[in-house]
């Protein structure tokens, strides 16, 4: 068993998966040999791994060794609290074809963020695919689609929008970073919302001398929020009930109606940094994480970048 809360444990599992290891994971808590194990661990078992032989166990422990994870050995799949090995409630991982959507409207450094995180820290293939894949049915090749940030109002079409939408339907899960949710509003069934904006009664002119100040208003360059987090729902097991966010731009995303609320910025959930005063005023209630079902598959709705230069 192996826990589930680092970038190690990540790469250990892409690792697995890439070896054709049989993975699970717990999604409830449970204690075993007098030990206390969180929702989100890692349940690599013989059973369903018969192929490996006697070799198992070395290649197990080789694959850990790399990537610097301790490894917990039990001899058996009774556990003392919560639910046996045998349960439902331990899922098998499925290795994922994943595909990264790469265009001109793509921001380039988000582009960048996704393909290294995959690449070069986890060390899991993805296939860089162009807008033209969405005109044709070339995505159901892949279970998993990213759009990193980017303008693409002019390649999520309405009919592109109903394609991939069929293909999240299918099973398909569909990740949608920062600007790429406003792509998909009022499109199809899917979720995602921006606040309205109030109608403007102000009748104040504004002074010349004072337009650098206005401006900034609006922005948020990088500040440090706390997200409450659902850390029951299995986009957030690992992490504690609050995850530190940065935010780089304002979303003024609704709560889903009928998905999961993953994370979300409640009132005066501002930790550092500066936030224009109109800026801050838009940046409570609103979505940061969640999660929307449609038919077998989910759109994963990511408003703030997880993966921004790769320090967070």
């Amino acid at each position: 068993m192996a826990k589930w809360n680092a970038m190690n444990d990540c790469k250990f599992l892409a690792a697995l998966l890439q070896n054709k290891i049989k993975v699970r994971i717990s999604e409830t808590a449970f204690e075993i040999n007098g030990k206390k194990y969180a929702k989100g661990t890692l349940v690599i078992t013989r059973a369903g791994n018969e192929s490996f032989g006697v070799l198992f166990d070395d290649k197990i422990v080789k694959l850990a060794n790399k990537n610097l994870v301790n490894l917990d050995e039990v001899q058996s799949g009774m556990v003392n609290k919560g639910y046996d090995f045998g349960s439902s409630n331990l899922k098998v991982i499925k290795p994922n074809k994943i595909a990264i959507l790469a265009s001109d409207r793509t921001n380039p450094t988000s582009f960048g963020e996704v393909w290294h995180f995959f690449d070069k820290q986890i060390q899991y293939p993805t296939t860089i695919i162009n807008a033209d894949y969405l005109n044709r049915n070339d995505i159901i090749k892949y279970e998993v689609l990213i759009l990193p940030n980017g303008n693409y109002g002019n390649i999520i079409t309405e009919k592109n929008a109903k394609k991939i939408e069929d293909w999240v339907r299918n099973g398909g899960k569909l990740i949608l970073m920062e600007n790429a949710n406003s792509a998909f509003i009022g499109k199809g069934e899917f979720e995602i919302k921006k606040r309205e904006n109030k109608k403007d009664t102000t009748t104040n002119v504004q002074l010349y001398e004072n337009r650098e100040k206005e401006s900034i208003s609006e922005e948020t360059p990088g500040s440090i929020y706390k997200v409450t987090m659902d850390n029951t729902h299995p986009l957030a097991l690992g992490y504690e009930k609050a995850y530190f966010s940065l935010a780089l731009e304002v979303s003024e995303y609704l709560y889903l109606k009928n998905g999961w609320n993953v994370g979300t910025i409640k009132e005066n959930d501002l930790v550092s940094g500066f936030v224009g005063q109109k800026a801050k005023a838009k940046l409570k209630n609103t979505l940061i994480f969640g999660v929307q079902s449609i038919g077998a598959g989910n759109v994963i709705y990511l408003a703030n970048n997880p993966l921004f230069r790769g320090f967070w």
